[in-house]
């Protein structure tokens, strides 16, 4: 996947599918992502192309995976304090 969209980050993420986001450093959204995420690396830019391209496919989820399965602790957490559901 080779995108500038949000959306098809996460998915890819979420997913476990190879992509690269397109000057993802520079979107506030993308960005905060990429780096809870663990992957800072997968942000492309003009003078990377090349480069990125060539490993595009070796990627590895396990600390994102992690990382979401942290955020869904948050997440459930907020949520049950929100709603005073304990």
């Amino acid at each position: 996947m080779l995108t500038t969209s949000f959306h098809a980050t996460i998915f890819s993420i979420i997913f476990n599918k190879p992509f690269l986001s397109i000057n993802g450093d520079k979107d506030y959204r993308r960005s905060t992502l990429l780096r809870t995420m663990h992957l800072e690396n997968r942000s492309i830019h003009q003078d990377d192309i090349e480069e990125k391209l060539k490993n595009v496919y070796q990627i590895d989820f396990k600390e994102a995976n992690e990382a979401i399965q942290i955020e869904k602790i948050k997440s459930i957490k907020f949520l049950k304090e929100a709603l005073d559901i304990t």
